[in-house]
C-alpha cells in the first residue's frame, strides 16, 4: 500500500473525509426531506456532519508535518466517505422515523 504516488497528509485528510460532510447537506438541500421534520433526525444529522467537518477541515488544518499518504489509500477512504455520507444522510433525511424530538 505504500507504493505509488503519495499526497500530503493535509490534502489527503481534507479530500478523503469531506464527502461525508458535504453529501448529507446536499441531500437536505436537494432531497425530498420527508423525515427531516423530526427533531431527532435533525440532531443526528447535525452531529454526523459536525463530526465530519471536524475530521475534514479542523483536524486537517491542525496536522503538523505528517507523513505523505498513498494516493490509493486516500482514494479508498474517499470512496468510503462518499458511500457513508450518502447512506447516513439519505437515511436520516428521507427514511428514518425518529420522532423523539419535535
Amino acid at each position: 500500500l505504500n507504493r505509488g504516488p503519495q499526497i500530503p497528509a493535509k490534502l489527503a485528510w481534507c479530500m478523503q473525509e469531506s464527502p461525508a460532510a458535504i453529501i448529507p447537506l446536499l441531500l437536505v438541500a436537494c432531497g425530498s426531506r420527508r423525515r427531516f421534520a423530526y427533531g431527532t433526525n435533525r440532531l443526528l444529522l447535525v452531529a454526523f456532519v459536525a463530526h465530519y467537518v471536524n475530521r475534514s477541515f479542523v483536524y486537517a488544518a491542525r496536522i503538523r508535518g505528517g507523513k505523505p499518504t498513498p494516493l490509493f489509500v486516500a482514494l479508498a477512504a474517499f470512496a468510503f466517505c462518499v458511500l457513508n455520507g450518502y447512506l447516513q444522510g439519505r437515511h436520516l433525511v428521507e427514511f428514518a422515523e425518529c420522532p423523539g424530538l419535535t
